[in-house]
């Protein structure tokens, strides 16, 4: 799914992107719920690269107050 939205990024095709990078973002939520062996940081760390790519999508709009939300909980991370 991610290469997909990086390709629809490639393309300028960002709606198509961001439906499918949301679509991943809860793919991901959803997977790690399940794995009880995850602690509460893993979730957010595997999120990382699905919120970078929204965030660079999101600022590619110009919506660049959600981007700069998103960039800084990636910075947030440890």
């Amino acid at each position: 799914m991610l290469n997909t939205a990086c390709a629809l990024i490639d393309h300028g095709q960002l709606n198509q992107a961001m439906n499918i990078l949301q679509k991943a973002e809860g793919l991901c939520h959803h997977s790690l719920s399940e794995d009880t062996d995850e602690t509460e940081e893993d979730p957010q760390a595997g999120l990382a690269i699905i919120h970078g790519q929204m965030a660079y999508t999101l600022q590619l709009q110009g919506r660049i107050e959600e981007a700069l939300q998103l960039y800084n909980q990636i910075i947030k991370l440890k």
